[in-house]
């Protein structure tokens, strides 16, 4: 082996069985055997251990000098490579610290002077493990960097600092690419959004093509336009006239655009890249966010996220977007499919455990908590996404928050809906917040967090919904309700929420005719194409018809939703009561009496009110996709 015969031609003055034992740790690591690498670097850390305490008191100062020093630099060398061995097996935090002891021991043999020599001239750090170039001087800067990693990795408040104070160490002067990424996702992590905007842009600067930098700014409100002005600027001349240059301009065009909810923008890049790349993951995700965006067509954007899932199952971007896909269509064999493929595959993933919070909840409805726990399984769950994520997924917290909601912990819920808010302004976080305040009461803090949605997307249905719901189920003033909703409309004529509230609201305030009417236009004019919400505006307009009186034309709206859902429970109840009821009126001698028929349903009109216009999700707390 090489390593080994390295090791036999060592100088006359170091120990050649630690040596051997240095040499055996880097070829097993070369080779993957990380356990026996682990024990082979122990071993020479013990001779040297045993080294320095026996070393010769003999010979002047300067010997014994420079013998200390070969000890200090052996030991610093051989805690970079223990740091990296840990690494490789997943143990950060004795990583980290074995990094820190290089460090130490580097400094004790009055190295750091030497690293840096060796870094201006681009030499490559001997840390880095298999490389083994004869020398022992470790790369001080390398050992704060590789540190920084292993307690970023830790995913703690105290380890991120940690983290932070030794790269600051680094002079500016010195810092490479890696440490200047690494500068700017714990400041994103910290939420220091201003300073990390200011390290991603010097990351671009040094090199324009570092996808993940621009895509960071997008994410952190930076304008497409400036992102793209930032390549620019970094780019040469014929870089920026390069066909894949167009390529990164584009691709950082569609996300920067998803960002902040422009999706004519995001489509029109989009079709830019379908073109030149048909399979890529990244964009096709985007383009099924795109879709589902508002429910414009959910169901091609489930395709697309199928489709991404059967070229590579280990890919988890997104996949948090695509089960809460599945869970509000209603699709639990393949939301099933998913999270057990996901647990199974990337089970240390953050998107793994939001589809298991999503999963848990459809599949047991969030009741079943662990023994001696008072949380639900799909909040225990979405917790884990939060966790593993490090407070940075708007996705995760969203499903925190939503199934805190549903399971009445509104302070929780608000608490994560904020925090989303913090990473990412969403028509999710602001639905979530408006339902909450409604739930605790607070009308005022409602129509605040209403008004700021409106603010984000003045053209945005949602937002306006969420206004008309703040208004119907607090302020109690339904003729704004009603303009809020019907604005709502303007903006999205498929907002069934919308077109639910207002016929409630209407049949409240005695406009029973009014309500016919818009249940019967969107029936005509944008019939919804999932089933469970063509079932529901069929029942809502034969409620409306029984109590118009017109209990025949009511009951053909009840079977055409037991057609599409035999097990609507609303629709085959409602049928039994018109049979009874009319079964008696003929046993006394006369025809069913209309009046007594809606009586019922006229009661269960004012039950849904609240449901409709205060809550718009029949009762369930959960936000909706957008």
């Amino acid at each position: 082996m090489r390593g080994v015969a390295d090791a036999d031609a060592a100088d006359d003055g170091a120990d050649a069985l630690r040596a051997r034992c240095r040499a055996h740790a880097r070829d097993a690591a070369r080779a993957g055997a990380n356990e026996s690498a682990l024990r082979w670097i122990t071993l020479a850390l013990a001779r040297g251990d045993w080294q320095r305490t026996s070393t010769s008191t003999t010979g002047d100062a300067s010997s014994r000098e420079r013998e200390t020093r070969t000890a200090w630099r052996a030991m610093a060398s051989d805690h970079a490579l223990k740091g990296e061995i840990l690494a490789a097996m997943g143990s950060h935090r004795a990583s980290a610290e074995s990094y820190l002891r290089a460090i130490d021991y580097a400094a004790r043999s009055g190295d750091e002077d030497d690293a840096r020599t060796r870094t201006k001239r681009g030499s490559k750090s001997s840390s880095r493990m298999g490389d083994d170039d004869g020398s022992d001087v470790v790369n001080v800067n390398d050992m704060r960097l590789h540190a920084a990693r292993s307690l970023c990795a830790l995913q703690e408040t105290e380890a991120t600092e940690a983290a932070l104070k030794h790269l600051t160490l680094v002079p500016t002067s010195e810092r490479a690419l890696e440490h200047k990424l690494l500068l700017a996702d714990i400041h994103r992590l910290m939420r220091n959004d201003r300073v990390a905007v200011t390290y991603y842009k010097d990351v671009l600067k040094e090199y324009p093509w570092a996808i993940e930098a621009a895509v960071a700014l997008g994410e952190l409100g930076v304008k497409t336009v400036d992102v793209r002005h930032a390549l620019r600027k970094a780019a040469t001349v014929e870089e920026a006239e390069s066909e894949e240059f167009a390529v990164l301009e584009t691709y950082t065009s569609v996300l920067g655009a998803l960002e902040v909810d422009d999706i004519a923008s995001a489509r029109s890049s989009l079709s830019h890249m379908a073109s030149a790349f048909p399979n890529d993951s990244y964009m096709t995700c985007a383009s099924a966010r795109a879709d589902a965006y508002g429910g414009r067509d959910v169901d091609s954007a489930l395709r697309q996220f199928a489709s991404v899932r059967a070229r590579d199952p280990y890919f988890t971007e997104d996949m948090d977007y695509y089960a809460k896909l599945l869970y509000e269509a209603l699709e639990g064999e393949k939301l099933r499919e998913l999270s057990a493929s996901m647990m199974e595959l990337t089970p240390e993933s953050h998107q793994t455990w939001t589809c298991a919070a999503y999963y848990s909840d459809y599949s047991m409805e969030g009741k079943f908590p662990r023994s001696g726990s008072t949380k639900a399984e799909s909040i225990i769950a979405a917790e884990k996404a939060v966790r593993l994520s490090g407070g940075r997924s708007h996705m995760a917290l969203i499903t925190l928050g939503s199934m805190c909601l549903k399971n009445k912990r509104y302070q929780e819920g608000i608490a994560a809906f904020n925090q989303s808010n913090a990473i990412k302004l969403s028509m999710h976080a602001f639905k979530g917040l408006v339902h909450a305040y409604l739930a605790t009461g607070s009308g005022t803090s409602a129509m605040m967090y209403a008004k700021q949605a409106i603010k984000r997307a003045p053209q945005d249905g949602m937002a306006w919904s969420l206004v008309g719901d703040v208004h119907a189920k607090k302020t109690g003033d339904t003729e704004s309700a009603i303009k809020a909703y019907e604005q709502a409309l303007a903006y999205n004529p498929r907002l069934l929420r919308a077109v639910k509230a207002i016929a409630a609201l209407n049949v409240k305030i005695g406009k029973i005719h009014v309500a016919r009417a818009v249940l019967q236009r969107q029936l005509d004019d944008y019939q919804p194409t999932h089933p469970d919400e063509l079932v529901s505006l069929y029942c809502r307009l034969a409620q409306v018809l029984m109590l118009s009186r017109q209990p025949t034309e009511s009951v053909k709206y009840y079977q055409r939703a037991l057609a599409v859902n035999p097990d609507c429970t609303v629709a085959a109840k409602a049928l039994d009561k018109f049979e009874q009821t009319r079964n008696v009126e003929f046993a006394a001698g006369g025809g069913p009496d209309a009046e007594n028929i809606s009586s019922g349903e006229e009661e269960d009109m004012e039950e849904d009110i609240d449901d409709d216009a205060g809550s718009g999700q029949d009762g369930d707390w959960m936000v909706e996709g957008q």
